[in-house]
């Protein structure tokens, strides 16, 4: 959850299991067609802080004048900077300038200059942010930054400007904690043409194989109206010689996806290329992979299989977990007397609490987060010489089923953190990695950087519970649908992390934690591993909380949240089947805010339903023949009426329903 520190400056299909689309697609726009409506240029706003009607501030810009004014006496080309300072590490402000011509669904290419002087406990750094249909802050773009004594450093980063955007404004700031001097200059925002290829991905882990079909996912940034037919002819797959040319394109992931035979293949490692032109930039682009053929899998104390499972010694494991902070022997017999199996602890524990841990039954996600140059480390060496000795020093432990490597860092990060997934592969083969972000539009650029993926909306009180939905959703298709999706449900009070606007947030509901949790599953989620157990003592306190205030929170929130882990549990063995679903869509007509996706289990089908809204909804579906809903009575907040093969569901505000259909 590191966005509090680092840069949050506006406000502080598939396999076993089934993902819906529901509702019509909407049509997408071929990117050619959405670059050519930039009519104007977009610019920032006196990008060099020349003009200034007020000697103090350019124009254009706000800020405090404290903390920000033009200078003269330092430049990088014209006459003057921006400059900002700051000496408490308390005090954190922002700088605002609206940049001009931003065209929704468009993408851009933010850049600037930064010269520093002995800033510490963060960076100086660019971002640019906008708001959503609802006028609040809906995400950014958000720029490295520098910190220490720098002369003039170019810093750039990639902006997606989502098509639902609005209100875009740039800062220059100094990211939370920051103290020091900064200059700024030459700031530019030019349209971008992006890559053809986004990313690839195999649908087997880790690019794996012991024989039969593997299908490859190639990411295309354009849509499939951008390419005339002898573009189309122009794609190709290349497994050592061997040309494939037939694939799908499946515009609902914006993918292409090639079926790789690979029973006549040799054992050993096998060179991936994918061949496609691109349209924008009139250059024929390649990537390639690696995949590899194993006569039979190592052993391993952990792994994700085919269908998104986390297989834990050789069964399978669904993660239903809390982020911890430190872990006492008080919290172990906490979590022994709930439904809950795994943590992920912050803080590094020790092996007696892992001894404890495994002995009372609950696995751990352990971290290795902080071991980047920009968080604990001086040097991407440094960092990698702890990551080696913290996994050495632990993978034999038992408790241990996957490793944490990445806590919402940017993704100008790529190349380290691309490093540090492989590392940890290379010094832990038998466990996969988790990472957690808050960049939910960005997913695709990030799927080299992990084996396991989850986001992290938490939306109570600012936003709708339903961005649950939505982000796990994005985050599953982000990643094409192959792979695990560990997703991040909200359990706190934003008040815990503002302590001076503690009337303006609230602790989310049982109702709302119940809904966000199975909105979750419903985007795509194969486990949960909610934020956080360290609030729930602080949810229901005040801003000078008492040992008596701390516990009668911890008692409330704590017993919500387990009523929730323990109504997931109950269907653990759903989640965890192998059985192919048999789909189920919704009829045309029914109320799109009524979200789901099916399972199956001893043949039958299994249909999770989730109102995503304050409101009761309804929806219709169709049932296979001879088959009915046999447990509606499980569900009080749904009403669901059954005629033949049609069945009409009514479901209250934010209300789930299970349906078995046999």
């Amino acid at each position: 959850m590191k966005r509090f520190i680092l840069c949050c400056a506006a406000a502080a299909a598939f396999v076993f299991c089934q993902a819906f689309l529901f509702g019509e697609t909407a049509k997408k726009k071929p990117v050619l067609e959405q670059i050519a409506s930039q009519t104007e240029a977009p610019e920032v706003v006196n990008p060099s802080f020349e003009a200034a009607k007020n000697p103090q501030m350019p124009d254009g810009w706000w800020g405090s004048p404290k903390h920000f004014q033009r200078d003269e006496t330092v430049a990088r080309t014209g006459s003057a900077s921006f400059r900002w300072t700051n000496d408490d590490p308390n005090t954190y402000v922002l700088s605002s300038s609206s940049p001009k011509n931003m065209v929704p669904g468009n993408a851009y290419l933010l850049s600037g200059w930064v010269k520093t002087e002995n800033v510490k406990g963060g960076r100086a750094t660019i971002c640019v942010e906008w708001n959503g249909p609802d006028g609040k802050w809906a995400g950014g773009a958000y720029l490295q930054g520098i910190k220490g004594t720098k002369d003039w450093t170019r810093i750039h980063e990639i902006v997606f400007y989502p098509m639902d955007a609005q209100n875009p404004h740039v800062t220059c700031y100094g990211t939370k904690e920051a103290t020091g001097t900064a200059w700024f200059d030459d700031l530019e925002l030019v349209p971008y043409f992006p890559p053809c290829i986004t990313q690839m991905s195999f649908d087997c882990y880790r690019g794996q194989t012991t024989g039969g079909d593997v299908k490859l996912f190639v990411g295309i940034s354009y849509q499939k109206g951008d390419f005339l037919p002898e573009l189309m002819e122009q794609i190709a797959l290349d497994v050592e010689g061997q040309k494939i040319k037939d694939f799908e394109w499946n515009e609902d992931l914006d993918a292409l996806v090639f079926t790789i035979p690979t029973e006549k293949l040799a054992f050993g490692k096998h060179t991936v290329t994918v061949s496609v032109p691109n349209p924008g930039l009139k250059t024929k682009e390649t990537r390639e992979l690696t995949l590899t053929k194993l006569e039979k899998f190592p052993e391993r104390k952990s792994f994700i299989d085919g269908q998104r499972r986390l297989i834990v010694d050789g069964k399978p494991f669904f993660p239903l977990g809390l982020y911890f902070g430190g872990v006492t022997h008080q919290d172990v017999l906490n979590l022994a007397d709930s439904p809950f199996n795994c943590i992920m602890p912050y803080h590094p524990i020790s092996r007696e609490t892992l001894d404890d841990l495994y002995a009372h039954g609950i696995s751990v996600v352990y971290s290795v987060k902080d071991y980047y140059e920009s968080l604990q480390c001086q040097s991407d060496e440094e960092g990698r010489e702890k990551t080696t000795k913290r996994i050495n020093d632990l993978k034999d432990h038992p408790a241990i089923i996957a490793w944490y490597i990445n806590d919402e860092l940017p993704v100008s990060m790529l190349e380290q953190l691309s490093g540090h997934r492989d590392l940890c592969e290379e010094l832990d083969p038998g466990r996969p990695t988790w990472v957690v972000l808050y960049q939910v539009d960005q997913i695709r650029s990030y799927v080299p950087t992990f084996d396991a993926i989850g986001t992290d909306p938490y939306p109570i009180p600012e936003k709708p519970a339903g961005t649950a939905y939505k982000w796990a959703k994005k985050t599953t298709d982000g990643a094409f649908g192959v792979r695990a999706d560990w997703q991040v449900p909200q359990l706190f009070n934003w008040g815990n992390y503002h302590k001076n606007e503690l009337s303006k947030y609230r602790t989310p509901t049982y109702e709302e934690i119940r809904a966000m949790t199975w909105m979750n599953l419903a985007g795509g989620a194969t486990g949960l591993i909610s934020y956080s157990y360290f609030d729930l003592e602080r949810n229901f306190s005040n801003e000078n909380p008492t040992a008596e205030t701390k516990k009668a929170s911890f008692d409330q929130s704590w017993a919500n949240v387990k009523k929730v882990g323990e109504e997931i549990k109950k269907y653990e063995s759903v989640f965890l089947s192998g059985e192919t679903a048999e789909p189920i869509r919704f009829n045309e007509g029914s109320d799109e805010a009524i979200v789901g996706r099916t399972y199956a289990l001893d043949g039958a089908i299994w249909l999770l339903t989730v109102n995503t809204e304050t409101e009761a909804k309804t929806a219709e579906f169709t049932v296979p023949a001879g088959k009915t809903v046999k447990n509606a009575a499980d569900w009080p907040g749904a009403k669901v009426q059954q005629n033949g093969q049609t069945v009409k569901i009514e479901l209250d505000g934010l209300t789930p329903a299970f349906l078995q259909i046999q």
